[in-house]
C-alpha cells in the first residue's frame, strides 16, 4: 500500500539479485482515511517527486484539521454555505472523512458520489448524498465543478465560502493560481522531508527520481544522504 489514494500500491521485485522498490505516487503520512505507506528495504528505490523541493514542508494533520474545522464553523455561522474542493479520487475521501470524523453532515458533487459508492463496496463508509436543491451547509466537489450549471444555481441562491485542499497551497506563486477564500494544505503525496524520510528507510544504493522536482529531489538526496541518485526525466 503506497497511502496515496485508496487502492493505490508500490511495487516490490527482484531482478538479477537486486531488490527493486518502485513506489509511484506515494505518501508516508497517515491522513484522515489512509495509513501511511511502510517502506521495506531494498538495493534500488524508483520514487515520485511532485513535492520534491525544499520549499514543500507539509503541517501536521491535526493542526489542519482544527483549522479546517474553525473555519467552516465560521463560515457557516455567517449563513454561508462551504464549498470543499479536491480531486474525485484521493482529496476528496480525505475530506469526506474528515467530515465524518467530526460529525459535520455534507454532500458531494457526482462523479465523487460515483467514487465513494464504489469505495463504501470495499469497506469505506462515507454517507454523503447527491449535491441537489436541499443540500447540507457543507459540500465537497471537484474543481470542474465550478463550471457547472448546478454551481451558477447555488451561487444565485445562496452567499457560498469556497476552499480547496491542495499541498501546491504552501508555496505562495503557486497558490497563486486558486480563486478561493481559503486554501488548505492537505495533499495525497509525501513532502519534501517526508520523501527523505522514506528513502532513508529504504536505505538503497541506488535511487531514481521521476514526475515533479525530480532534479532538485535527486541531487538533494545525494548532497544531504550520500546515496547516488538520478533523475529518470532525463532520459
Amino acid at each position: 500500500d503506497s497511502g496515496h489514494v485508496p487502492g493505490s500500491l508500490m511495487f516490490d521485485f527482484t531482478l538479477k539479485d537486486k531488490r527493486i522498490l518502485y513506489t509511484g505516487d506515494v505518501a508516508l503520512r497517515d491522513s484522515f482515511n489512509l495509513k501511511g505507506a511502510k517502506p521495506p528495504k531494498s538495493d534500488v528505490l524508483i520514487i515520485e517527486s511532485t513535492y520534491g523541493a525544499p520549499i514543500y514542508k507539509f503541517p501536521d494533520i491535526k493542526d489542519i484539521k482544527d483549522i479546517m474545522k474553525e473555519w467552516i464553523v465560521k463560515e457557516n455561522s455567517k449563513g454561508k454555505k462551504v464549498i470543499l474542493y479536491g480531486y474525485k479520487l484521493g482529496k476528496a475521501q480525505q475530506l469526506c472523512s474528515f467530515l465524518e470524523n467530526e460529525n459535520i453532515p455534507y454532500n458531494v458533487d457526482s462523479s465523487i458520489y460515483e467514487i465513494n459508492q464504489i469505495l463504501n463496496n470495499h469497506g469505506f463508509n462515507y454517507s454523503g448524498d447527491l449535491i441537489n436543491g436541499q443540500s447540507n451547509d457543507v459540500l465537497i466537489a471537484t474543481p470542474f465543478f465550478r463550471k457547472t450549471d448546478k454551481f451558477k444555481e447555488l451561487i444565485k441562491k445562496e452567499p457560498l465560502s469556497q476552499a480547496m485542499a491542495t499541498g501546491w497551497s504552501v508555496n505562495s506563486v503557486m497558490s497563486q493560481r486558486y480563486n478561493m477564500d481559503c486554501l488548505f494544505p492537505i495533499s495525497d503525496h509525501a513532502d519534501f522531508n517526508d520523501l527523505l524520510s522514506f528513502v532513508k528507510k529504504v536505505n538503497p544504493s541506488i535511487v531514481y527520481t521521476h514526475h515533479g522536482y525530480s532534479e532538485i529531489l535527486s541531487k538533494e538526496i545525494e548532497d544531504r544522504l550520500g546515496i547516488y541518485s538520478r533523475s529518470l526525466d532525463r532520459f
